[in-house]
This record gives structure tokens, C-alpha cells and sequence, in this order.
């Protein structure tokens, strides 16, 4: 009985454990009531989640307003699962910062500017992925839900707006401490080029300042 580890609220380790173990992220600011509910569940109680997690195999690591999971075995982990794609992440933040250089925690944008943006700035268009009807707003659609997909947007029920997670500094600093670690580098959209990627502790201890971030389809 010792070695039993009870986690409060229990019935919500399925949901947080089915979120979590992609390697998508749990932030404090999002539309989701239920994913707010999951982060003050973990935050108030992160040592017996943490205890938890461990037994499954995991280390449960708190940011800046958000959680995620990285696995103790080598096989799967944020930074493993990022470093795999690099070329994706380093895309998504270059979208988004070049649409809107001031996005944060809490920014909230409505799609169909994200729509307008793409179609004023065409030869961006080939980083959106396809869609059905292969239409410019399903594109900006399937664009922005593979984004909250990973956790770093939230999306309303309408799909009409989108909100900037906690997360998004995870993405931010990752993708600024890679292009730091490997300024000489270049990446195609295809993330073809490749650099090793830093740790955790050096992206907690940079201090150095962000530099900017381009698309690259050399």
C-alpha cells in the first residue's frame, strides 16, 4: 500500500494523460474550460502528479503557465519530438510572428485575418498544408488546427478565433535557442537541415535576445 500513489481527481487523469502523452501542452489561458480545469488540477497539485506520472514512465515538467510531459526512456520526449521536426515548428512560429510580431499568452486574433495576411502575402502560401476543397481559408483552417493541435493556440467553438496559449513561449525560446545553438544553419520548410537541439536547463538559462525568425525554401 505504500507505493501507491493517489492523485486527486483521478477521473481526470484520462483526458490529462491523453493530451499530455502526444507531447502537446496544457496552458492556464485557453478557451477550453476543461483545459483550464486540467492545468489548476496539475499547478495545485503538481508534486502528486508528478509522483504519478513518474510511476508511467514520464517526468512532468512545469513552464511558465503551462505543463508537459517528457518520457524518462530516450524514445519519446518534447524536446526529441521537436528536434525530429524541427522544419515544422520553426515554421509555425515564423507564420505567426511574421503575421503578427507581438503575439503572447493571452493574444487573441480572428482567422479570417490570418486568411487576409496569406492572401496578401501569396508567397507564403506554399506552408500551408492542403486541404479538401484546397481552398485559402480551409488551408489557413487545417494550418491553425495542427497548431492548436500541439497546444500553442486554442481554438474558439466557432473557429472563428484563436487564442495564444502559455505554451507558445515553450515554442518561442525552443526555436530562439536552436537558431542561437545553430545561427550558420539553414532550414528549408522541410526541416531538411538539422542542428543538435539544446537541453531544457540551457533554454531555462539563455538569457541571450531573441534574434528574428525567417522562412527559409532554399
Amino acid at each position: 500500500m505504500d507505493n501507491i500513489i493517489i492523485v486527486p481527481d483521478m477521473p481526470y487523469m484520462r483526458d490529462i494523460f491523453a493530451i499530455l502523452r502526444t507531447g502537446a501542452f496544457i496552458s492556464e489561458d485557453c478557451f477550453s474550460e476543461s483545459n483550464r480545469r486540467y492545468y489548476r488540477k496539475i499547478d495545485d497539485n503538481f508534486d502528486a502528479y508528478f509522483k504519478y506520472f513518474l510511476q508511467l514512465g514520464y517526468y512532468l515538467e512545469r513552464g511558465d503557465g503551462y505543463v508537459h510531459l517528457t518520457e524518462a526512456r530516450p524514445a519519446f520526449n518534447v524536446q526529441s519530438k521537436m528536434r525530429t521536426d524541427i522544419g515544422k515548428y520553426i515554421q509555425m512560429l515564423a507564420v505567426l510572428i511574421k503575421f503578427r510580431p507581438e503575439l503572447a499568452p493571452g493574444y487573441q486574433f480572428r482567422s479570417s485575418d490570418l486568411t487576409k495576411f496569406f492572401d496578401e502575402n501569396d508567397d507564403m502560401l506554399s506552408v500551408l498544408p492542403t486541404s479538401d476543397d484546397n481552398l485559402l481559408p480551409s488551408r489557413v483552417a487545417t494550418f491553425l488546427r495542427n497548431v492548436s493541435r500541439e497546444g500553442f493556440l486554442d481554438i474558439s467553438s466557432d473557429e472563428s478565433t484563436c487564442m495564444v496559449t502559455s505554451a507558445f513561449k515553450y515554442l518561442k525560446q525552443y526555436v530562439t535557442t536552436i537558431k542561437l545553438y545553430g545561427e550558420h544553419a539553414k532550414f528549408n520548410l522541410e526541416g531538411e537541415k538539422q542542428v543538435e537541439a539544446p537541453s531544457q536547463e540551457s533554454m531555462n538559462n539563455d538569457t541571450t535576445a531573441e534574434g528574428s525568425l525567417e522562412i527559409s525554401e532554399e
